[in-house]
């Protein structure tokens, strides 16, 4: 259900949509939707805001913004942080999209810079660009640790630059905030329609853009605080590992399972799994990337996965 849509009013297209998943947890939704105010959400931005588990008290709280740019859309489907994403995408209008937790602050003057940014051309085609981010901390972290040997995932571990005044490369971070253009999103592919649940998706996106000859950039100058409370929904074991090997197998290919499923069991059996459900979870999310529509869909990608690799390594580029 869409409760406000502006597809066929006539109106102008926004020059940026902002996508927010929200699971429940309606309180704070409305902190970030007037944080969204106080950093200065202007003309031309719609707010996207995509329910996984449709209530009243969430859309309660977007109809009493009273914004005609604001939309509220009912996504309950799949569970999951990914699919109400890919829903919110797939009706955006604006040439820009920025997806951002349910749960965020933006700094003051975030969308102005944000639009001069755009209007200079700072982000080139083909890049993911994310901010930096802070949980409650004086610390602005930027890109991750990747630890691709043990989980095939990544932790905040570098501090922004903010001696940078324009964007610069990093390997890949969270995906509390993604901006990027709307083109590029569907180019991409966007996330696999196999994800499920939250978590093991993060990385695989990144790598995406750096292996379709894209880039993903680190924005210094534009941040937010992110809160890492309780949430609505659990983490699931299974889910979390069956999600890392779909996104293996679409990024690193068939050998996916050779190189790294050693290395997953090991490390899930470390928080308490069995090792026989591990593997069995490997299998079966490399078998439903093999038979979802990224990989049945032919890609133009430039770069292999080790060739990512080595360009980071050769580029310097923080992982």
């Amino acid at each position: 259900m869409v409760v406000a849509d502006l597809k066929n009013t006539g109106q102008e297209a926004p020059w940026l949509s902002i996508v927010i998943p929200v699971r429940g947890k309606e309180n704070e939704l409305w902190f970030t939707l007037q944080g969204l105010l106080n950093a200065g959400l202007e003309a031309g931005i719609e707010v996207l805001v995509v329910d996984n588990e449709p209530s009243k008290d969430v859309r309660d709280v977007c109809e009493s913004f009273g914004r005609p740019g604001l939309r509220y859309l009912e996504a309950g489907t799949v569970k999951g942080v990914n699919y109400p994403r890919s829903f919110g995408a797939s009706v955006a209008r604006g040439q820009w999209l920025l997806m951002l937790d349910s749960h965020v602050l933006m700094k003051p003057g975030s969308f102005a810079l944000l639009r001069e940014r755009i209007r200079s051309g700072v982000y080139p085609a083909k890049s993911l660009i994310h901010f930096g981010v802070s949980f409650g901390s004086p610390e602005i972290w930027g890109a991750y640790r990747l630890t691709l040997e043990s989980n095939f995932w990544g932790t905040w571990h570098h501090l922004v630059d903010t001696n940078e005044p324009d964007p610069y490369p990093i390997g890949a971070t969270g995906n509390w905030a993604l901006l990027t253009r709307l083109s590029d999103w569907v180019s991409i592919g966007g996330f696999n329609d196999a994800f499920r649940g939250y978590g093991g998706d993060e990385i695989y996106l990144q790598l995406k853009y750096w292996q379709s000859g894209g880039q993903v950039l680190l924005d210094p100058q534009i941040s937010g605080s992110h809160w890492s409370g309780p949430r609505a929904y659990g983490v699931t074991p299974m889910e979390l590992v069956v999600n890392t090997a779909i996104a293996g197998r679409v990024v690193v290919g068939s050998s996916f399972l050779a190189r790294f499923g050693d290395a997953l069991v090991a490390h899930y059996c470390d928080k308490g799994l069995q090792s026989d459900a591990v593997r069995s979870a490997l299998h079966r999310g490399v078998l439903q990337a093999q038979l979802s529509d990224e990989l049945t869909t032919p890609r133009q990608w430039s770069r292999s996965f080790d060739d990512v690799l080595a360009h980071w390594r050769d580029s310097r580029i923080p992982v």
